[in-house]
């Protein structure tokens, strides 16, 4: 299995909110690096099984021992007071679980499947010195997916797929400080409502521009999601609830 770090999205794009533009609009993207830690619970209903419930919680090292493959994307649009920033990312775990009935041999293959997007607007509606703050508006959207194979003796004899996806509209503030033209502290927390049951999430960081082109991002994010579809017992039920921690290390491309 391959050993890789995470590519990270929304490494702490808002800590470009104060810092020194030109006129007009100013534009950046590019991708980075974290370690992810999750704690929390899922669960699903399948027809072998009925319910099943799950512990959903990874640890960074785990995270990386899993992994197969790992994408994301981050950017900003900026002009003035309005900051526009998106990301999106997609992870793919997976594990291989021996299994034996008797004297009969077998294997589970087990793939996790993860995506996530999102486009939010800042807009500045307190500036005062080199600190800023400012209202966020946007769309928080995820997708999960599980992919379950079992084969015995070397031949398949099971495969099935749970999947679930939602929508949460996002409403949050953000707060910024230029300590100099070219290096940045921020923090925003914002709350996501629609298909979820709530969304709370954190995120702080710092930005600093690297000569006239490049932006490097540090920054530590926090996210606790609440999200159940139909009701335990039924054929579309399933549960996610977890807290997502990330520390990552970004690098933009501006111009």
């Amino acid at each position: 299995m391959r050993r890789t770090r995470a590519t990270i999205i929304g490494i702490g794009l808002l800590s470009i909110s104060p810092l020194a533009f030109s006129e007009g609009w100013n534009f950046g993207i590019g991708t980075g690096v974290s370690s992810l830690d999750v704690s929390g619970d899922g669960g699903f209903n399948t027809a072998l099984l009925g319910p099943v419930d799950f512990d959903a919680s990874l640890e960074p090292d785990e995270v990386v021992d899993y992994m197969e493959s790992a994408l994301g994307l981050a950017g900003f649009a900026k002009k003035g007071d309005i900051t526009i920033t998106y990301s999106i990312g997609r992870l793919e775990l997976q594990e291989d679980v021996a299994a034996s009935y008797g004297a009969v041999n077998g294997e589970i293959d087990l793939t996790f499947e993860s995506i996530g997007a999102e486009v939010l607007v800042d807009y500045a509606v307190i500036k005062s010195g080199d600190l800023s703050v400012g209202v966020i508006g946007g769309f928080r959207y995820s997708e999960q997916e599980y992919d379950v194979k079992l084969s015995v003796a070397g031949a398949k004899v099971f495969e099935g797929s749970v999947e679930d996806d939602w929508v949460d509209a996002v409403i949050g503030a953000s707060l910024s400080y230029a300590i100099s033209p070219t290096l940045s502290w921020s923090a925003q927390v914002d709350a996501g409502f629609g298909d979820s049951e709530s969304t709370s999430h954190f995120n702080t960081s710092i930005g600093k521009v690297l000569g006239t082109s490049w932006l490097l991002s540090g920054s530590i994010d926090f996210k606790a999601v609440e999200y159940e579809e139909g009701d335990r017992g039924d054929s579309e039920w399933y549960l996610y609830d977890a807290d997502e921690t990330t520390i990552g290390i970004g690098v933009l491309y501006l111009f």
